[in-house]
């Protein structure tokens, strides 16, 4: 009944009495997922990673810091109710390099002293990753890193929270690829997937990097006044993948809560001899 509708079924065994047979025959028959809780905090772990399947997941904010040898960094992350469940990564991009980091509450409280339920810790090779689940704190959460060793002049460190898609941004270019100099034209967004409408009170800000490295930042706006935000890039006399993200910030417009979202995207600029290259990309097919 269920898989003729296309309905998918998740099942979740609540006790060692549960007839984990038929609960994994309805999920696999509907394309759903089986998961046996034994306790209340694996119950509410089940009960995030289910929904990030059912909503999807969306970059709420990314950045990179360079640490130094000894040196302490403290680096702040909103986290809005539209973001649950959210996953907080710092990715180490450097080899050989110790370091420790600690996550603490709007409050200040440290991960260690929260309920187990509400945050989760994990750690694979140069990744830890921080597990907020529902009904751990809104606010401002605060990643503090400290440099034991660091055998190079500064370490790359990756801050990347992701969450739920209940409010999802996009980016987009007209295209892919361009000559250069010049110039392409940015487009984004905030969506609240549920009300399927654009979000219009909020500031956006475009961070294009450069093929060198470089990074520089212009405002985008809302020139038409239909929540889709633009900006216009004409700094392209280098050849290379230009790295353009945007960054925004504001209130929902119905409940008036604070949140930010992050989306990027790459662009090729190449020189006049790769105009043939150009033209195949731009072919219709």
């Amino acid at each position: 009944f269920f898989s003729a509708k296309g309905w998918v079924i998740h099942t979740v065994g609540l006790t060692t009495d549960a007839d984990t047979l038929k609960l994994q025959i309805i999920a696999s028959t509907t394309g759903g997922v089986f998961s046996q809780a034994d306790d209340a905090q694996q119950l509410q772990m089940i009960y995030s990673a289910l929904t990030s399947l059912s909503v999807g997941e969306q970059t709420v904010s990314s950045s990179v810091i360079l640490l130094r040898q000894d040196q302490i960094l403290n680096q702040s992350i909103l986290i809005d109710i539209y973001s649950f469940p959210a996953t907080i990564s710092l990715i180490s991009q450097g080899t050989g390099a110790v370091v420790s980091c600690e996550l603490a509450s709007p409050s200040g409280d440290t991960w260690q002293d929260l309920s187990s339920g509400w945050v989760s810790v994990s750690t694979l090779d140069s990744v830890k990753q921080y597990t907020l689940h529902s009904g751990a704190a809104v606010g401002e959460w605060t990643v503090t890193c400290t440099g034991e060793s660091i055998p190079m002049d500064y370490l790359r460190l990756g801050v990347r929270t992701t969450g739920s898609s209940v409010l999802s941004m996009s980016l987009t270019t007209d295209q892919a690829v361009y000559l250069s100099d010049t110039p392409f034209l940015v487009r984004a967004y905030v969506m609240d997937t549920g009300m399927h409408a654009l979000l219009q009170e909020l500031t956006m800000t475009l961070s294009v990097t450069y093929p060198n490295g470089t990074t520089t930042q212009l405002p985008m706006a809302d020139v038409d006044g239909n929540g889709v935000f633009q900006a216009i890039f004409a700094d392209t006399d280098a050849e290379g993948n230009y790295v353009v993200q945007a960054d925004a910030a504001g209130t929902h417009d119905c409940s008036g809560i604070s949140f930010t979202r992050t989306a990027s995207s790459t662009v090729v600029v190449t020189s006049s001899s790769g105009s043939d290259l150009v033209a195949t990309l731009q072919a219709p097919s």
